[in-house]
């Protein structure tokens, strides 16, 4: 998945996994950035970009069918 907006943040993902009768795996990345983090009303208003980044693995294994 990927998006992307008029204030130029983007939401973006990445997902796979897979099993087979005694394993299975899935995994996940995840980033986000805007380049309007925050904003302060002073003289001039001071800008900072926010980013986010994310990660997320599972691994199964089974021995027997049992487990």
């Amino acid at each position: 998945m990927l998006s992307f907006g008029n204030l130029l943040p983007t939401h973006d993902q990445l997902n796979f996994g897979s099993r087979t009768e005694i394993f299975a795996y899935n995994a996940s990345l995840s980033g986000h950035r805007s380049g309007y983090g925050l904003r302060l009303r002073l003289r001039g208003s001071l800008q900072w970009a926010a980013n986010g980044y994310g990660a997320f693995a599972s691994l199964l294994y089974n021995r027997t069918p049992n487990d």
